[in-house]
């Protein structure tokens, strides 16, 4: 499951996104002020922040730039009222991995949320090692799943699959989120392959041993991968 925190003073956003945002597998911790962050980001290790501009205390540009001097890394999208060009080029040139204006739609955030993440993983990708989540494991090198001494071979696709879902354990990605990280852009909509191979995918994660169901629909929505330890 993805944690972001949101630093924002508007407590009434905090908790629209709050409850939008567990939905699809992301949850979210709330900061009101433009004080403490350092601290709050301690407390919380989150993978994303998302970050208001105007703040009391210290506005969100100059805890970006402390955040760069520092040398963290963390994910930032940033949310503004201004229409000012200027401020939103300045955000991403101190680090800012998008800029989302107020007022906005919480389905538009979570696709950029999802968006940032994605492109994390493809950034470390190169040196990524096996992914485990349980004692289910993704060979990177191999492009097996196993599990013990039992082990299943994977499809190139079925392998991107499974790594963009055990990443993100709890995280819901739609069929075409799953297309579109696994086949490019050019994927169909209509293209219902997709379904296929998270059925062979259960198939070989039951064949190795795992009988937790773990790759669970949800319907409507998407695919998650289960987390139970």
């Amino acid at each position: 499951m993805i944690k972001a925190l949101i630093i924002d003073d508007d407590g009434e956003l905090q908790n629209l996104l709050k409850q939008y945002l567990s939905f699809y597998g992301i949850e979210t911790f709330s900061h009101l002020t433009g004080l403490g962050v350092k601290e709050k980001i301690s407390e919380v290790s989150p993978d994303i922040i998302i970050l208001d501009h105007m703040l009391p205390g210290k506005e969100g540009l100059e805890i970006l730039k402390e955040m760069g001097i520092a040398g963290k890394k963390l994910p930032v999208i940033m949310l503004t009222a201004r229409g000012d060009e200027t401020d939103r080029i300045l955000g991403l040139e101190l680090g800012a991995d998008d800029y989302i204006p107020k007022p906005f739609n919480p389905r538009e955030l979570t696709a950029r949320i999802k968006a940032v993440m994605r492109r994390n993983i493809n950034t470390d990708e190169e040196t990524l090692s096996n992914i485990e989540v349980d004692s289910i494991i993704l060979d990177t090198s191999t492009l097996r799943v196993r599990r013990n001494d039992l082990y299943e071979e994977l499809s190139l696709t079925e392998f991107k699959i499974l790594k963009l879902l055990m990443t993100r354990p709890g995280m819901i990605f739609s069929r075409d989120e799953l297309m579109n990280y696994t086949r490019g852009r050019d994927a169909t909509v209509f293209d219902r392959s997709i379904d296929m191979h998270i059925s062979k995918l259960r198939s070989k994660l039951e064949s190795i041993g795992d009988t937790k169901e773990r790759i669970k629909t949800s319907w409507g929505s998407g695919y998650l991968f289960k987390k139970t330890v």
